[in-house]
């Protein structure tokens, strides 16, 4: 086998030279390919969702008042996170299930917080979403729905008694209230009011106004509800004839008391002997004198 001419040589150590360059240059072009596809990034946040409490409106409070604030905050699954690990992104509510609010960014006012304006009375739902950014990802979450009431109209107070004229000094009284109260009172001739206690059904009470005297009377009853609305029912008016056992005391005229004739047992057996022995006295008496004239 002849041997191989030094130029030969040189173009074999060339070429692997060559080849070896290239092999080397396209590994690294792959690993500097894969490490700027992959970079090292910090751990990713656990799966758990954004945690939304809502503070205001509470969970089924009535309230009397078209505007109420709502306001809420929210959690992040514990990673070990500081706030200037992630920023709010988005903010929504759904009033009823209609989105009728929506926030940017820094627009988000802190503490997180807005007013629901334009409420009506009737019942309401409201539901918050946020939107966050932490370490490369977004977040999200919803917040439970919170019913709540709004309640601006007063309790509607009937009374129900129609008699105008009442011949005791008792009188009763009912009277209805048109929604659920907290509180029934009353009030007689303008005098402070009074807590009403029984009733007779659901939203149904009676009253018995005990001892008003004789004369012309007017009553006006009370009533507060859930939101603390009160409401009042218009005057009833009423007379009242007969006076009370009191008043009929202090008009009677005084009368002269006498004694009455003594009736117990003993009593009447002295009486009974002492007319007796006068009676057979004077029989002995007439008796002698009517001897005497005939002697003489």
């Amino acid at each position: 086998m002849p041997n191989k001419s030094p130029s030969s040589k040189r173009k074999i150590l060339t070429a692997t030279i060559l080849s070896t360059l290239l092999i080397s240059a396209l590994t690294a072009t792959l690993l500097i390919g894969n490490v700027t596809a992959n970079p090292t990034l910090p751990p990713s946040p656990p799966p758990e969702r954004i945690t939304i409490k809502v503070q205001s409106p509470v969970r089924d409070k009535v309230y009397n008042a078209t505007e109420i604030p709502l306001q809420f905050y929210f959690e992040i699954p514990d990673g070990g996170y500081r706030s200037k690990d992630f920023s709010v992104v988005s903010v929504k509510y759904w009033l009823d299930e209609k989105r009728v609010g929506k926030h940017i960014g820094e627009d988000l006012p802190k503490p997180y917080s807005t007013v629901l304006t334009g409420l009506s009375d009737g019942e309401y739902s409201i539901r918050v979403w946020i939107k966050v950014y932490v370490f490369y990802q977004y977040m999200s979450g919803y917040s439970d729905t919170v019913y709540f009431t709004v309640d601006t109209r007063p309790p509607s107070i009937r009374v129900l008694t129609s008699q105008e004229t009442f011949e005791t000094s008792d009188v009763p009284v009912n009277f209805t209230v048109n929604e659920p109260d907290s509180w029934v009172g009353y009030s007689i001739d303008g005098n402070n009011a009074v807590t009403a206690t029984e009733w007779l059904g659901v939203d149904k009470y009676r009253l018995v106004l005990n001892g008003l005297p004789a004369g012309a009377h007017s009553l006006t009853v009370y009533a507060e509800d859930a939101a603390g609305n009160r409401g009042a029912s218009e005057p009833f008016n009423f007379t009242v004839t007969q006076q009370t056992s009191s008043e009929t005391e202090q008009t009677q005229p005084e009368t002269e008391q006498t004694e009455p004739f003594p009736t117990s047992p003993l009593v009447a057996s002295s009486i009974v002997a002492s007319a007796a022995v006068i009676s057979f006295g004077l029989i002995a008496y007439f008796l002698r004198r009517s001897r005497k004239s005939r002697v003489t």
